[in-house]
């Protein structure tokens, strides 16, 4: 429940979806983020990446594909983000995969848009996940020891439920600092988005 006074927090949740699956999938955590927090659902083939810098934090999902490639907008757009700044930005993840079909490139492409929205200053480390209870050979989303991001097989493990959780610190009202302006001590305040593995109901298919 949002205060009369209090900054919102902005959320971007970036996607590409050939099947429409990823895109169900993003609608789906925005709807569990925007009771506390702005959120916009942005579809990657149509945004412009240098909008990116207005949001406080970005969560960007993708499916892998054969040979672990990005989904295709991914592909033509990614390279844009070289001339984005996202220094500060917090970041979270969430990639769809197949580890029966590709189990030596289980979400690989999860783990390279993670790698290039670090790159670009995004701040990462935020909702990593276990890889217990996947049976896969390799990933390259894999970073000491857990995945990057949520991670959703519909494929292989179609029964394997997931739930959208969020947690963060409460960004301070301008009346709770005791002041008309923003100061610096709200704006340093850390923030983080969670997306959990943990179950509830069915997503349906993914891809």
């Amino acid at each position: 429940m949002r205060t009369q006074g209090e900054i919102v927090m902005k959320i971007a949740i970036i996607y590409g979806s050939t099947s429409g699956n990823t895109k169900q999938i993003a609608d789906r955590i925005a709807g569990a983020l925007s009771h506390d927090a702005s959120v916009d659902v942005l579809d990657v083939r149509t945004t412009d990446l240098s909008r990116l810098v207005e949001y406080d934090v970005l969560i960007a999902g993708t499916p892998t594909y054969e040979m672990g490639a990005l989904q295709e907008d991914w592909q033509a757009k990614l390279p844009s983000l070289d001339a984005v700044d996202l220094t500060g930005k917090k970041l979270a993840v969430f990639g769809l995969g197949d580890q029966g079909g590709f189990a030596d490139l289980f979400v690989d492409a999860m783990g390279k848009l993670y790698r290039k929205f670090v790159d670009r200053g995004a701040v990462g480390g935020t909702g990593f996940t276990d890889t217990e209870g996947f049976s896969f050979e390799k990933s390259d989303a894999v970073i000491d020891g857990k995945f990057c991001g949520l991670v959703l097989d519909e494929d292989t493990q179609a029964d394997r439920d997931w739930n959208p959780v969020v947690a963060h610190r409460r960004l301070p009202s301008v009346h709770d600092a005791g002041s008309d302006q923003v100061g610096p001590e709200i704006a340093d305040v850390e923030q983080a988005v969670v997306v959990s593995d943990h179950v509830e109901e069915d997503p349906g298919r993914i891809g």
